[in-house]
């Protein structure tokens, strides 16, 4: 892996490391649990080129994977509160990131069907408090 790969793997480890995993019996940091981590940076892997801010992209995969994870019902309702702040009356905006993000719940069904974990924030993150595995790796 070249160092500009690691360089930015390291970076989408720690956007994703200010994320808890939640399931039916608790949650945990996604700092903790490599796999999971890696399943969602794979998941997010359409939008590589769409978004050049990892905050913008892994928040709209993090979007799209919880709210594959939504009764069908409420997805529309969901997708419009996410979106109105996003878009701002742009109509054609509106229409491309809502297909995109439709994309996004497809992938996760079929890359991860079985799948019920949520991501959400972790308000207890401290960036300061960790190292990541690569600078580990160094040592």
């Amino acid at each position: 892996m070249g160092t500009g790969d690691k360089k930015k793997r390291r970076e989408v480890h720690e956007f994703l490391n200010r994320f808890l995993l939640r399931d039916g019996s608790g949650s945990y940091p996604l700092r903790e649990h490599t796999a999971a981590r890696d399943m969602i940076a794979e998941f997010a892997e359409p939008l590589e080129g769409l978004f050049e801010s990892i905050s913008t992209r892994y928040s709209m995969a993090i979007f799209a994977w919880n709210l594959s994870l939504a009764p069908e019902d409420r997805r529309g309702e969901l997708l419009d509160s996410f979106l109105t702040p996003l878009v701002q009356g742009n109509e054609e905006g509106r229409s491309t990131l809502s297909n995109l993000i439709d994309s996004l719940v497809e992938r996760r069904e079929t890359l991860y069907p079985g799948e019920t974990l949520l991501v959400l924030p972790d308000e207890s993150y401290a960036p300061e408090n960790e190292e990541t595995e690569e600078e580990n790796s160094d040592a």
